[in-house]
């Protein structure tokens, strides 16, 4: 903790220190009053586990009641082991490993994941600003991962089906998503009356 220079009135200052520890107390200090407005995360503590550790850095005046955007802050953080039952469109998500960055204008979640048992790869952000986060999925879907998600299609589609999914989720839980999907790899037999491909054709 250090204050350059003490002479002027509500000197700034600078924090900075380490945190380590489990997923959910830190969901619960993102909660707090002070912060609460500007850190809304997409989970709560009750249906989140994993250990986090990072670095977080705050610039802040030397005042009693600091007034809004006052402070600071630059919060870089690992998490591993994390799960957390519904974070993206209701989804039980699961990584081993993510990164987490955040500072006064938004955060971003980013990483390998495991999106109801699917390997895919995350990239969930938000504004602080807006009232939505911007979450963009690629994975690829076969079979058993695409009856997981409801959308089974029995025979008429068999192979992986490489997926980008790209879009908004507001606050009020609204979803709003562009899906690209490649059936290239997979065979297509009367998915549609009439449409029917090799596995291999584009």
């Amino acid at each position: 903790f250090e204050v350059p220079d003490t002479h002027p009135k509500s000197p700034p200052a600078r924090a900075q220190f380490r945190v380590d520890g489990p997923v959910p107390a830190a969901l619960e200090l993102l909660q707090s009053e002070r912060i609460r407005g500007q850190a809304a995360v997409p989970m709560d503590s009750s249906n989140s586990r994993g250990n986090l550790g990072g670095m977080v850095t705050v610039n802040l005046p030397i005042t009693a009641n600091p007034p809004p955007g006052a402070t600071q802050y630059n919060i870089a953080l690992d998490v591993a082991g994390f799960a957390a039952d519904k974070m993206v469109m209701g989804q039980k998500i699961e990584a081993q490993a993510l990164k987490v960055t955040a500072n006064n204008l938004g955060y971003q979640i980013k990483g390998d994941v495991r999106i109801n048992g699917t390997p895919a790869a995350l990239d969930y952000s938000k504004l602080a600003a807006s009232g939505e986060a911007d979450v963009r999925v690629q994975t690829t879907l076969d079979e058993a991962a695409r009856a997981r998600f409801g959308f089974s299609t029995g025979s008429s589609l068999s192979g992986p089906v490489p997926i980008k999914i790209s879009g908004k989720v507001s606050d009020n839980k609204d979803v709003r998503l562009q899906i690209d999907a490649d059936l290239t790899p997979a065979k297509v037999e009367n998915l549609l009356p009439g449409w029917t491909k090799p596995s291999g054709r584009s």
